[in-house]
């Protein structure tokens, strides 16, 4: 039997240049206050067993963190009295940059494994926020196991941050998160320029949690100019079961999710497949005109619901005077093998499709992409893609069929949308469960698509494999032979 004594087994402030490697340390004695954890998804109240704070250059090399009930390591900024109550001190000057974590093991977690920075304070800065730190060839197994609606990886706000070859799985909600900053007017830094890349997550939600991409990042906080330079690249992403699994009104167990009114995103080059959502979702426009995400050259297969997502158009409940435009998407391929006669129903595109009186193409853009339906009939299909002509009297987005206006894929380039695509069988050599090889023996299939190699995910020569850990909820996943 273990009592653990410590709810931080080790706290470091103000410290620089100090490589600590190779190291175990486990079981911390974080409780959960009386009053319990409002938002346990920003962990603003919950402990890492590591915490470092205002520190520079620190380097986690080949370690384990492990059966926590708090969180496992992080790396914060200690501010002022807003920053969290077990900061040593605080300054606005704070510096929390150039650290690195790498090659190490982070499971049977309470909450998050990995946090770099804290969401919503007052007093924070682009010179103060966590900077400039590497998240590297880690793996993150079984987080989430007291606080369940928490990500392996999660970044507040900060800046030129990047987390590469990670392998994040069998947690209860999102893999990678960036920021969840909307709508906070307290923050005066963006949250720019962090970078998602040759990541390899799967087993996620596993029927527990829903509303949530297993890739996901918010970094709009209703500022004059959307941060800029925040990039998902080379990931794979698959087999995600959101809380339909288990119940009837579950949702959202997305690939790649771009949340509330975030632009200039770059998706490219990522594999995302068996999602109970959609590969790829969008939960509002972009704040402001001229700052749609980029979705280039991406491989999204077998979603459950949809391909692309689009939510809750308008926030504000009205149609703004100007378009504003969602995303750009090109060169990606589409793989799929159901249709709105299925169960649930499924849509290329689905969402919102109302474009508020101006032309679609300002809303969502299309263009080179290559679309299949594995028994064929994707080309004349009459409910292929759709829009909305009128607005709904409550509020501009109807989420009802009835009220669509339905296009063949000819109607749909008609309309102005995809003029350069194609429906065409894109030639993968074996993508069927449990193969899953979405490699491409003949080459590009054409539209403009760059052959990439999704094996290039997920850590370079693994370490330290962790143990299996035990769930500590009712799960269920959806089958990955019948049902995406």
């Amino acid at each position: 039997m273990i009592v653990p004594q410590l709810t931080e087994v080790l706290v470091a402030s103000n410290l620089q240049y100090v490589t600590f490697q190779g190291l175990t340390f486990e079981h911390d004695n974080y409780t959960l206050p009386a009053a319990g954890e409002a938002e346990p998804d920003l962990g603003l109240n919950i402990t890492a067993a590591l915490s470092f704070q205002n520190s520079q250059h620190i380097t986690f090399d080949s370690g384990v963190v492990a059966h926590t009930s708090g969180g496992g390591l992080e790396f914060i900024s200690c501010i002022n009295a807003q920053s969290p109550p077990w900061c040593v001190s605080s300054s606005t000057s704070a510096v929390t940059s150039g650290n690195v974590v790498s090659n190490s093991a982070f499971y049977d977690l309470g909450f998050a494994g990995i946090r770099i920075g804290m969401p919503g304070l007052y007093g924070q800065t682009d010179a103060n926020i966590p900077q400039f730190n590497t998240v590297e060839n880690n793996v993150v197994e079984g987080y989430g196991r007291v606080f369940p609606d928490t990500s392996g990886i999660r970044q507040g706000e900060g800046h030129d941050n990047t987390y590469t070859h990670n392998e994040v799985y069998d947690g209860y909600h999102a893999a990678i998160a960036i920021c969840f900053c909307a709508g906070d007017t307290r923050l005066t830094p963006d949250s720019h320029d962090n970078v998602i890349s040759f990541n390899h997550v799967h087993d996620l939600f596993q029927g527990i949690s829903n509303d949530g991409g297993s890739l996901y990042i918010q970094t709009a906080n209703f500022p004059s100019t959307m941060p800029a330079g925040n990039r998902i690249l080379n990931n794979r992403v698959h087999d995600v079961s959101d809380a339909s699994a288990l119940d009837g009104d579950g949702y959202g167990g997305d690939g790649i999710y771009i949340d509330t009114l975030t632009g200039l995103v770059d998706v490219e080059n990522n594999l995302v497949y068996r999602v109970s959502g959609s590969p790829m979702d969008f939960s509002s426009a972009p704040a402001n005109p001229s700052e749609p995400n980029t979705i280039r050259n991406n491989i999204f297969a077998f979603g459950r619901l949809s391909m692309v997502s689009e939510g809750d158009a308008y926030l504000s409940g009205a149609v703004p005077p100007s378009p504003i435009q969602v995303f750009i998407a090109t060169n990606n391929l589409f793989y799929f093998d159901r249709n709105s006669a299925s169960w649930p129903a499924f849509y290329v595109q689905s969402g919102c499709a109302y474009s508020g009186g101006f032309a679609f193409t300002t809303w969502e853009q299309w263009n080179s992409n290559l679309y299949w339906r594995t028994d064929g009939g994707f080309a004349s299909d009459a409910q292929a893609f759709h829009v909305q002509p009128l607005p709904n009297p409550a509020t501009p987005c109807y989420y009802d069929a009835s009220k669509w206006s339905f296009l063949t894929f000819a109607g749909w380039q008609a309309m102005g949308e995809d003029a350069q695509g194609v429906v065409q069988n894109p030639g993968f050599a074996n993508s069927a469960y449990p193969t899953d090889d979405y490699s491409l023996p003949k080459g590009s299939p054409g539209v403009g698509f760059v052959v990439f190699d999704p094996n290039q995910a997920g850590r370079i020569n693994p370490l330290i494999n962790p143990p299996i850990v035990p769930a500590t909820f009712p799960t269920k996943i959806f089958n990955p032979a019948t049902d995406y």
